[in-house]
């Protein structure tokens, strides 16, 4: 055992499954102090553990350091916390370090966090938690264009085909007939993507996760997914979410057609899952107030992955790879699950890529 480790007696944690892992991992008490760390901690920490059980973590770091913060604020109020897009820095350090920080509290006394740190690597990754609040924004505004780029010029070529009309041929009525049957058309399938606009109201009501996604999986199972084969692993007591199930419905169809789609020809999988985990939170547009995101949706397939020159602006409008796509599909999940209170998480890889929702959960009193 070393140093770090032997600080402690009480430390029941299996040591020997976190001196294994890629991911820092240390505990500290309500010193800083280190009670224990894994190997990972000195690469991020550039030290070693002789030099890390030598200090604590506000020497290494500062006192207004964004995860000292994180970490005391989890001791004061004894929870557990999780922040995300956390600037880790140290004049000791070789460059700024961008991490999910998730704290726990270890111990009856409510005295110890075990802290779990996974760094970005800034311009090559999304982070792990995104609320796409941009890309909801940019998709917003292309709601509100659409409808007043679109439909005000067709209501001057409906009324222009309807004063045409008193004068034309029985031929170019029937043309006329058209201009203005078109137009009409062309207004409603505008008002289909009403959604997108900052006006739309959701109609939110308590929403079974299992219901949707095999409503989905039918969906796709008779359309652009007839040859993919789809795995199911569900938490059977998962609870519901309280949201919109027309807009979950189309977040998820436009995840899983993406899926199917990027799936080989042959032997084309998709994997389906749902969980529960603890302490991931949103901060809630305009306040302070953050909402706990404990229902987990993954949809992953077995793919060859997403370009790297994409994964940098993959959520915005108009951003595809495919020949003829429009690049709205991920556009519309963004702002869907914006709108929900939720956030998107993806991973991606030469073996696939997996998008995953985190939503919150239906209080008692819904």
């Amino acid at each position: 055992m070393n140093e770090v480790q032997s600080k402690t007696t009480d430390f029941s944690i299996e040591s020997n499954v976190l001196q294994s892992m890629e991911t820092p991992v240390f505990l500290v008490n309500d010193r800083f102090d280190f009670v224990f760390c894994n190997p990972s901690c000195e690469i991020f920490f550039e030290r070693s553990l002789r030099q890390l059980t030598a200090s604590n973590l506000v020497e290494i770091l500062t006192e207004d350091s964004a995860l000292v913060s994180l970490v005391q604020n989890a001791l004061s109020h004894g929870t557990s916390l999780s922040e995300h897009d956390l600037i880790v820095e140290s004049r000791k350090f070789s460059s700024r370090k961008n991490v999910s920080a998730y704290v726990s509290l270890y111990g009856n006394e409510n005295n110890q966090c075990v802290v779990n740190l996974f760094e970005r690597k800034i311009g090559r990754e999304i982070d792990d938690k995104i609320s796409n609040r941009f890309a909801a924004k940019s998709i917003t505004h292309l709601g509100a264009s659409l409808a007043h780029e679109i439909k005000n010029p067709l209501s001057g070529i409906k009324g222009a085909a309807q004063l045409m009309e008193a004068d034309a041929s029985e031929d170019e009525q029937e043309l006329l007939s058209l201009i203005q049957n078109e137009s009409d058309r062309i207004v409603q399938l505008v008002d289909e993507f009403d959604f997108l606009s900052d006006t739309h109201l959701l109609h939110r009501e308590n929403v079974n996760l299992h219901e949707v996604l095999e409503h989905v999986k039918k969906l796709a199972q008779v359309g652009f997914g007839k040859s993919i084969v789809f795995s199911e692993n569900y938490d059977p007591s998962l609870p519901d979410t309280f949201g919109d199930r027309n807009m979950l419905v189309q977040a998820l169809l436009n995840l899983m057609k993406n899926a199917c789609e990027a799936a080989p020809a042959d032997m084309g999988h998709v994997y389906l899952s749902t969980s529960f985990q603890h302490s991931i939170k949103r901060s809630l547009p305009g306040g302070t107030k953050r909402v706990e995101l404990p229902l987990v949706i993954g949809i992953k397939d077995n793919g060859s992955g997403i370009s790297e020159k994409l994964i940098s602006n993959l959520f915005e409008p108009f951003a595809t790879s495919k020949p003829d796509g429009k690049g709205l599909g991920l556009s519309i999940v963004a702002k869907i699950i914006d709108d929900l209170g939720g956030l998107i998480e993806f991973s991606s890889s030469s073996e696939g890529t997996e998008f995953r929702l985190l939503l919150p959960q239906a209080s008692e009193k819904h």
